[in-house]
């Protein structure tokens, strides 16, 4: 297989690009995040800052032609501010993008966290909802994680305290009507305990949701998740 032809699978997948910001900085931590769908690529850059101030975050769009791609769009929150960390959530589903900020204050309290909606239509992505939960609390992080696929999304919010214990954390799931993206349901765990962080990650599919428990002994211990598998499991929720 030659450089300029593209991999039929990812078992014979080689390297392609490498994509950074045009505008990047020191400390932008850009890559934090990534999603892709079809040919378009959305990445994270949470410590990014722009005019709404330091460690604002933004995202970018990139779109693949050929054997290269090219910054399409540079997206920021249309009422972000200092230590939002826009970005450190991203998800593309065709021509829909959804970027958490899960510091963003709302009126809910401090770092209630949001989610952003962006479409696009030809070349041009514009914003076209904030989603936020409607039982939101100072410090729940919901937009830490998040999804989307067609008209649905999951947004994450891995410090919610939904009742039955400090950080057992939640997951939203909101659906479009037309231009609006209404709240559908809140996910918790069935067997939910403090410090679980369900919602840390969120994946979902059509009809289906996944959403990862990291578990109370992974942060007590700082172990990284992946040396961890029996305390990290996943929730699945189907119709």
């Amino acid at each position: 297989m030659s450089v300029n032809e593209a991999p039929t699978s990812l078992a014979s997948a080689i390297y392609w690009a490498k994509l950074t910001a045009p505008d990047g900085a020191p400390s932008d931590i850009f890559g934090i995040s990534v999603a892709a769908s079809g040919d378009t690529a959305v990445v994270g850059a949470w410590s990014d800052d722009t005019l709404a101030g330091l460690n604002a975050g933004s995202a970018y769009v990139f779109v693949r032609f050929g054997t290269d791609w090219i910054e399409q769009a540079h997206l920021t929150a249309p009422h972000g501010a200092s230590e939002d960390r826009f970005g450190a959530a991203v998800a593309v589903s065709g021509d829909t993008a959804v970027v958490g900020a899960y510091q963003h204050d709302t009126p809910a309290g401090l770092d209630a966290g949001s989610a952003y909606v962006f479409v696009r239509s030809g070349a041009v992505w514009t914003y076209q909802a904030s989603l936020n939960a409607s039982d939101g609390a100072a410090f729940d992080n919901f937009g830490g994680s998040v999804a989307v696929s067609d008209g649905t999304a999951l947004v994450g919010a891995p410090l919610d305290d939904p009742g039955v214990g400090f950080d057992a954390g939640s997951a939203y799931v909101f659906g479009r009507s037309g231009t609006s993206w209404i709240e559908q349901a809140k996910l918790t765990a069935p067997d939910a305990n403090s410090y679980d962080y369900f919602g840390d990650s969120v994946a979902v599919d059509e009809d289906t949701a996944v959403v990862v428990v990291v578990g109370q002994a992974i942060h007590e211990l700082g172990i990284a998740p992946a040396f961890c598998a029996g305390e990290r499991a996943a929730q699945v929720v189907g119709s």
